[in-house]
Formats: structure tokens, sequence, C-alpha cells
């Protein structure tokens, strides 16, 4: 009896430890750059989390774009991103931002990045840096810098430099770096991932050595020099954190199982009844809240099978907004995403933007943004860990000047909530980076015939800024 107790006591000692030892892995930062104003700029955005303060930009030189990027980590899960931060000028300090805390121990950072456009040419030079712009960094500098070889992603302690990687315009990879110290003192190791799969972690591209000369930070940033003509690199999806878990997927989520709540509009949202809306929500039956911002003749209506945003058509700038608004419940459920399709008018513009957001008690959080022309489109997004078991808020608005838009099909879906059972840390950790993440799922068109479908695009990259170096700088 005696031997059995310990055994069981030594047990539970190991067990409090592996679950004590994942606790302590826990993301630093992350942001998805949603443009959450529909201005296109990411000075003054404030999103993501585990940040003190908003970013600082240069207005010129950068830009919130539309993107779909994806990368499958092998053996491992799915990052995704429906919005990027365009890098298209040079500046020592082109963006910043302060954590919410100082960091002093190791660091991994990862991140998708695409050679967007342009031509990439030796010294080619675009990082990420900690502390300031003479710091640790880690990103693009093209063909070695000199030529000398033809990989272009970098990771360097200012002592010391690695490359990895021959890029490709217009090819998405995930960037991933390890910071951290030998021993007491400066950081003065740098490893470096470029695509990896989930379990590379003690396997990196290689790692850069020497004295960065810097023991803590608070500040991340990006340095650029030498783009010149439509050079333009975007960054998606960036993630800091004290484990590799934090920053690379390691497993999939499991698919939804279960229709929680589904609209096909066949009834106008403002009314309540059971036509077109099924699912497991006892709540879907009930009416959307409706919502007019702007002119008399904006209206919120169902006909053909799509309820319809409509706008005023009075063109001027005079944006209007229509929104539709319901509470979910999708209380004994987890794993939760949602789809969307919808159309749009021909003469959508730049500005006008179709959102979906969430409250969970904390205020709107957006879910999915979608601006310019789409065509017809059906997307798929992720909601965040604190959707599961719960009631809450939904919207979906339309913001425009002359334009209308069409939803043709809503539905949100989940897996029941296994009883009892405290979800693996890596299964939640893929669903908090995947929060508010709109994918683009490919052309969706429904058995009622809508014709010839468009694809969408994404902005046009802005040229460099006036103050941009035309010749090449050695960095």
């Amino acid at each position: 009896m005696r031997c059995s107790i310990l055994l069981l006591l030594a047990g539970l000692v190991g067990l409090a430890a592996v679950w004590c030892d994942r606790a302590v892995a826990t993301p630093i930062a992350s942001d998805d750059f949603l443009d959450s104003d529909f201005d296109n700029e990411l000075h003054g955005e404030n999103g993501g989390a585990g940040w003190s303060g908003a970013w600082s930009a240069s207005t010129g030189s950068t830009e919130l774009v539309d993107v779909s990027y994806s990368y499958t980590v092998p053996g491992g899960g799915l990052i995704t991103a429906n919005s990027a931060l365009q890098v298209s000028g040079n500046n020592n300090s082109l963006v910043s931002r302060s954590l919410a805390s100082s960091q002093s121990d190791e660091v991994y950072i990862s991140f998708l990045m695409n050679f967007a456009d342009g031509a990439i040419t030796n010294n080619d030079f675009t990082v990420w840096w900690f502390n300031d712009y003479n710091g640790p960094n880690i990103g693009i500098k093209a063909n070695q810098g000199d030529g000398s070889g033809p990989e272009d992603v970098v990771a360097r302690t200012n002592g010391g430099s690695v490359y990895s990687q021959d890029l490709g315009i217009d090819t998405t990879h995930l960037v991933v770096g390890h910071l951290y110290k030998s021993g007491a003192g400066n950081y003065d190791r740098y490893a470096l991932w470029v695509d990896p799969a989930a379990d590379d972690f003690a396997s990196p591209d290689d790692t850069a050595t020497g004295s960065s000369d810097i023991s803590s930070f608070t500040t991340v940033g990006i340095r650029s020099v030498n783009l010149t003509g439509d050079d333009s690199i975007n960054f998606a999806a960036l993630r800091l954190g004290t484990e590799w878990t934090d920053v690379v997927e390691g497993a999939v989520p499991p698919p939804p199982t279960e229709t929680i709540f589904s609209d096909a509009f066949d009834l106008d949202p403002g009314t309540a009844g059971p036509t077109g809306r099924t699912g497991l929500d006892p709540l879907r039956e009930q009416a959307w809240a409706e919502e007019i911002i702007g002119g008399s003749g904006n209206d919120i209506f169902a006909t053909g099978g799509e309820a319809i945003l409509q706008s005023d058509g009075v063109n001027g700038g005079d944006f209007d907004t229509r929104r539709i608004t319901r509470t979910i419940n999708a209380t004994g459920f987890e794993n939760l995403s949602f789809s969307l399709s919808a159309r749009e008018d021909d003469t959508l513009e730049s500005d006008d933007v179709l959102s979906v957001e969430a409250d969970f008690g904390s205020g709107w959080a957006e879910l999915l943004s979608v601006s310019d022309d789409f065509g017809q489109q059906t997307w798929l997004a992720y909601l965040p860990p604190e959707a599961n078991d719960s009631l809450f808020s939904l919207r979906i608005t339309g913001y425009t000047n002359v334009e209308d838009y069409y939803l043709d099909l809503f539905s949100l879906d989940g897996s029941p909530l296994a009883s009892g059972v405290i979800p693996e840390p890596s299964t939640l950790l893929v669903w908090s980076l995947l929060a508010g993440v709109g994918i683009g799922m490919g052309w969706r068109q429904r058995r009622r015939g809508r014709g010839t479908l468009r694809g969408g695009r994404t902005r046009t990259p802005r040229s460099p800024g006036s103050g941009s170096c035309l010749l090449k700088h050695s960095v």
C-alpha cells in the first residue's frame, strides 16, 4: 500500500510538472495587421495582443493590404493571413511598437513573408529588429548582401549573420527565428528556419553567433534599405513567444462536425422565422437586428435567396453603414468557425468594406474584413477560444459609398464540447493564432446560378516615398 501511494504521488507530481511546464509556453505578442479603421495605414493601429501601445509607421512607405496567404506546417497546422503589412520604402525605423513587458530571456519570432513585387537584387534589405535598428534582426538581405550566394533570408546578431532560402517573386514563406543567450550577458545566438516542419525545433537551417550588444529589449520594429522601383515586401501573421510552439503551429484543429447556425437569407434579416435558418442554436429562428447609418435610400432586405445591404446610391463620399446583428448560442460547442458567401457590385471602390465582427464580452473584435473588388466568393474564418461554450454577439457590416453587398449564405459550425477534457495547449494555440483571420476558400457558386465569377485582387503596391534610397547601401 505504501508503495502504491508513493507511486501515485510521484505520478501526480510528474503530471503537475508537465502542466506547469506547458503553462510557461505563453505567447509574448501577435498581430495580424488588420485594417480596423479602413484607411490602409498601419500607423496608429492597435490590434493584436501583448503590446503596450499602437504602431508607429512611416505612412509614405508602408500600407495594409489584402492578401490570401497560407503555409501548411509539415506534420503540423495551417498558418493563414488575409491582411498584411506591405513595405515599399526605406527607413531605419520604418515601423515600431513597444511590447507590454521587457524581454530578457530567449525569444521566438515567426511571420509569413512574401516579396510581392519588383526585382530581388543584391542587398535589398528589410528586417525585423529588436530594441532598435542596430539590434539583432531577421528578414531579407538579398543574395547574402554582396552577391556571394543566392540565399536571401538572413538572421544576424550583429556579431554574425547566417542565410537561407533563395526567394522568388510573390512566393510566401514562413520565417522563424530563435534569439537567445549562450550564457549570462547579451544575446549572442540567432537560429533561423525557413518553411520548417512542426518537429524542426532542434534543427535550424543555421545559427548566427556573436554578441548583439543587448541583453534585453522592449521594442520591435522594421528597418528597410535599398528598396527601389516597384520593390514591395509583405509581412503577415507576426508572432513572438518564449517557446517554439508559440510561433509554429503544432497541431491541426479538428474540423467542426455540427452546424450551430446557418442562414440562407430566404427571409428578410429583420424577420423572425425558420425559413432558411437551420442548426442546433436554440436562437436560430430569431431575427437579426438591423441598423442603418446614412442616407434615407439605404435599406436591408432579402430577395431571391440573398440579403441585400443596399446603399442610397448617392455618390460623393457619403459612406453609409448597413449592419445586421444577432446573438449566437454556442453553449456546449468548441472549435468554432464560420463561412460567409457574398458578392458585390461591379463598381466597388477600394474604401468599401464588408466585415464580420464578434463580441465575446469585452468589445467587438474583427474576424473578417474584405475590401476592393472580390466578385463572388466564400471565406472561412476561425473564432478564438473565447467563443467556445459561450453566448456571444455577431454582426455583418457593409460600409460603402454607392455600392451594394449581396449576402448568400452565413454558417457557423463547431464540435460538441468534450466534457471533462482539457484541450491540448497546442490546439488552443492554433485557434488563438488563427483568430480573426479570414481565409479565401476559392470560388463558390450556389445552386441558384449567378453567372460568371471574378477573382479578387490585392491593392496596388505603392511606389517608394520621396525619401527612398536610389543607391544600394551596405547594411
